[in-house]
């Protein structure tokens, strides 16, 4: 979000955290953007559709959408119960879709959009305590190829991004706990590539890993 907004971009965003959501959006209104905050759950429908409605704003043009919202539930098989792999799909593949499909309902047919999803190196390379993640992740994947076989040449690209370990707060680390893993600002670099690329290059499938990853 904060690549964009320094890119002069105007943005919709969403979290599920109000604090930091607030925090994020306040540092983009400091590049001198206009930024429509959305808190709530991405599975929710109604969280859904204020999304959509704050991205039609009528003076704008609907540019891209950025699907980064993913949680993962980690263990052998047998730990993970049929709630954990319904949170799982229903945040990582569910309302992907959803999003996905409804951006391209409203979009102008003049006006190229762009669709970038999120997903893990695990949508390629299994890993034993992370079945049903992979599963999702590979269905990021999936669905992106053939998000982009619906609408090729219809003004839009989907761009499936698969990074390796980045240092954030997710499956419960913080900063500094991945050593040598990808940066978040890295692979925002990389998703602003994937948005203002020029319009005849169909990127579909971007795998990134970090140069200083030890094994």
């Amino acid at each position: 979000a904060i690549q964009c907004a320094k890119s002069g971009f105007n943005l919709v965003l969403s979290g599920r955290n109000a604090s930091n959501l607030e925090f994020v959006s306040k540092t983009c209104r400091g590049y001198g953007v206009e930024v429509i905050p959305v808190c709530g759950d991405i599975t929710n429908s109604s969280i859904q559709t204020e999304i959509i409605k704050a991205s039609q704003h009528p003076e704008y043009k609907l540019f891209a959408l950025v699907n980064s919202a993913g949680i993962g539930k980690f263990g052998v098989p047998a730990m993970i119960s049929d709630d954990m792999l319904d949170e799982m799909f229903n945040i990582n593949v569910k309302a992907m879709f959803s999003l996905s499909r409804d951006v391209i309902n409203i979009k102008n047919e003049e006006d190229f959009l762009n669709i970038v999803n999120i997903s893990s190196d695990c949508d390629q390379v299994a890993f034993p305590d992370a079945t049903g993640y992979c599963a999702t992740k590979s269905g990021v994947l999936m669905m992106a190829k053939a998000f982009g076989l619906a609408v090729r040449g219809k003004n839009v690209r989907v761009t499936c991004i698969s990074p390796g370990r980045v240092d954030t707060y997710f499956n419960n680390k913080k900063p500094g706990m991945r050593m040598g893993a990808l940066m978040p600002e890295e692979v925002a670099e990389v998703v602003m590539f994937a948005i203002i690329a020029n319009k005849n290059l169909e990127i579909q499938e971007i795998r990134i890993d970090s140069m200083s990853r030890t094994w």
